[in-house]
């Protein structure tokens, strides 16, 4: 519900993710099976990306799935109402291949994708079969840079197959780089909340 949240706050934003081709009906059931095995993984594995309460965590995911869905059937392509009717709030589209000019943004946000999902072993939680490897990584980051006009923010940059304080993430030395080729300035900084990730310096603020 974060683009919902954010308009409700006068700020321009747009939500990316190759699961909004999927009509309302699709994403509520793709949505809600994901949260029920979430906390069935939890309540298994004791992961404690839930915190000490997986039923109040699950409870919230599905709150904030209803607030989503509620946005996304008025503001999703082709269902857009309103003043910004050409200008839909949400895009169906995957890295490495934004449907955007250079510098569209001001601020580009991306969570949970780029090294959470590296294979296990890599610092990743995927099976080798759907992990994105590190090239895939340097692609990414680099269409992510081409549409940041000023800042781009990622998280978790931390390990997610070991536990905390396991040590640095095999890709972000890479990341990093690549990042100071496009002109950037990362930087990384501990966020005042934990979703179950190493906090400190979890946070990868690039800046130019």
């Amino acid at each position: 519900d974060f683009v919902s949240r954010a308009r409700a706050l006068g700020v321009n934003v747009t939500g990316v993710d190759p699961a909004y081709a999927l009509d309302p009906d699709g994403l509520a059931a793709l949505g809600t099976k994901d949260i029920e095995l979430t906390v069935a993984a939890i309540r298994a594995h004791g992961n404690t990306l839930a915190g000490a309460d997986p039923d109040k965590w699950g409870a919230a995911k599905h709150a904030a799935l209803t607030e989503f869905l509620e946005d996304f059937r008025r503001h999703s392509p082709g269902r857009a109402e309103g003043p910004d009717k050409t200008q839909p709030r949400y895009h169906a589209a995957a890295l490495p291949d934004l449907p955007f000019p250079d510098q569209a943004f001001d601020l580009v946000l991306s969570g949970h994708l780029l090294f959470c999902y590296a294979a296990v072993g890599e610092g990743g939680i995927a099976d080798s079969a759907s992990a994105f490897e590190l090239a895939w990584h340097l692609e990414a980051i680099d269409e992510l840079a081409r549409v940041t006009r000023h800042e781009l923010r990622l998280y978790p940059v931390s390990r997610c197959d070991q536990p905390p304080g396991s040590g640095e993430h095999p890709y972000l030395a890479p990341v990093m780089a690549r990042l100071a080729e496009h002109g950037f300035t990362p930087t990384r900084a501990t966020p005042d909340y934990d979703q179950g990730v190493d906090p400190e310096g979890a946070l990868l603020i690039a800046s130019r």
